[in-house]
């Protein structure tokens, strides 16, 4: 079946300009037409199987601007859509390319069990919550897009194999997810945070409260991989909160107010290899990194709250990282949660002081203001310092404090402290 080129405004048939029922036929084709002023969807499909809509011009739709329930195999290319509440809503959708969409208003949702799907080369902006919404995904892959002066650029929950790529000006929201990634976007003025994972943010309220945190904490998000982003000209450039197997390597972190990566109640969480320079608050911030967790050969420059501030970690492993000019402690280990900031006392962590069985190995740390250059706070047990370069001509290089007894220090740091 074919609907091409042709004028629909002012639909009055039930509020839609294209209206396609479940027994309308496969292989259908909606094609280079102008469709105004419907009071509900502009194009709504009821289980459309293979068809194919291009080319539109959509505009002041009451509703969505394309309404699709059930569809396989659907491909939404090259419309522009305009003034409408939505731009693409999707209910149950399998096998679904979206790509090219000009969206001025309105935004993209998949609801229900959609899979297989992709989202790519859209652009999409001034949306009041998300221009992409993600619930109950799997095999999603939303890349090229362009996402501009919305609250969220995307906002994915309960989503299995999440893959965020190449994602222009708007933050991602990432939360009960599992075995995704976020990988080679740009991110700039990303609201709260450029990229948030975990309990911390949703749409209906920005800060989730401490009983809700502690109610949800076993079906946060697992697996998740953050790479070869750049986030500047926010908040926070990563900010995640109960995460399990965790993975931040070779981002680029600037410029941001507060700081660069901040690290909330998780267990097994590998940052490496990243750039945090120049950030308002701590380069990096971990608060109760229960197992097996690494900061490793980080780049860490700059930053106004200190270079490493870490809380309530056990078998940390801290080595080969370089830390220069960051005004407060290089390394500061057990640090004091209450010193941590904005928002931190709703998450767990800030139940847990101390920590055990961390270790500094092989850090370069330079040249911090009016602070030591390592410190290792108060509760702190079985902390090894093994073969760390730290240089300063104004304060200590080390710092213990004196409820910290069970510190090994080998002979080969510079100083020999």
């Amino acid at each position: 079946m074919l609907f091409l080129h042709n004028r629909v405004t002012q639909s009055e048939l039930m509020g839609y300009g294209i209206h396609f029922l479940p027994d309308a036929g496969p292989r259908s084709l909606i094609d280079n037409n102008t469709i105004r002023d419907s009071a509900n969807s502009c194009i709504e499909l009821r289980s459309p199987d293979g068809f194919s809509i291009n080319g539109n011009s959509i505009d002041g739709c009451g509703d969505t601007a394309v309404s699709l329930f059930g569809p396989t195999n659907v491909t939404v290319e090259d419309n522009t859509m305009v003034n409408s509440g939505m731009g693409v809503g999707v209910v149950d959708g399998t096998s679904l390319f979206v790509s090219n969409v000009q969206n001025g208003i309105g935004l993209m949702k998949l609801n229900g069990q959609s899979k297989l799907s992709s989202i790519s080369g859209n652009t999409v902006q001034k949306c009041e919550e998300s221009a992409i919404k993600l619930y109950g995904q799997s095999n999603i892959t939303v890349k090229d897009n362009r996402l501009a002066n919305s609250k969220y650029g995307i906002y994915s929950e309960n989503a299995i194999s999440l893959a965020v790529s190449d994602i222009l000006d708007a933050g991602i929201n990432v939360r009960f997810s599992t075995m995704s990634s976020i990988s080679g976007n740009s991110i700039q003025s990303g609201g709260y945070a450029a990229i948030a994972l975990g309990l911390l943010f949703g749409p209906a309220n920005d800060v989730k409260d401490a009983a809700d945190t502690k109610a949800n904490l076993t079906s946060s998000s697992s697996n998740i991989t953050v790479e070869d982003n750049t986030l500047v000209d926010g908040t926070w450039g990563i900010y995640s909160d109960s995460v399990t197997s965790l993975v931040v390597r070779n981002n680029t972190i600037i410029d941001n107010s507060d700081s660069g990566i901040v690290i909330l109640s998780m267990s097994s969480a590998d940052i490496r290899s990243n750039i945090v320079n120049n950030n308002g608050g701590a380069g990096i911030q971990m608060c109760e990194s229960l197992l097996d967790s690494t900061i490793i050969n980080n780049t860490v420059k700059g930053n106004n709250g200190g270079g490493m501030r870490i809380a309530s970690s056990r078998a940390t492993s801290i080595a080969g990282n370089s830390l220069d000019s960051n005004i407060g402690y290089g390394i500061s280990l057990c640090h004091k949660v209450t010193e941590f900031g904005a928002f931190v006392g709703m998450s767990l962590c800030a139940e847990v002081e101390g920590g055990a069985s961390n270790k500094l190995i092989e850090n370069f740390v330079t040249a911090s203001t009016n602070a030591a250059e390592i410190y290792i706070g108060e509760e702190c047990v079985d902390t090894v310092l093994e073969g760390n370069v730290a240089a300063d001509n104004e304060d200590d290089q080390l710092l213990i404090d004196n409820q910290s007894p069970t510190t090994s220090i080998s002979s080969g740091n510079v100083p020999n402290f």
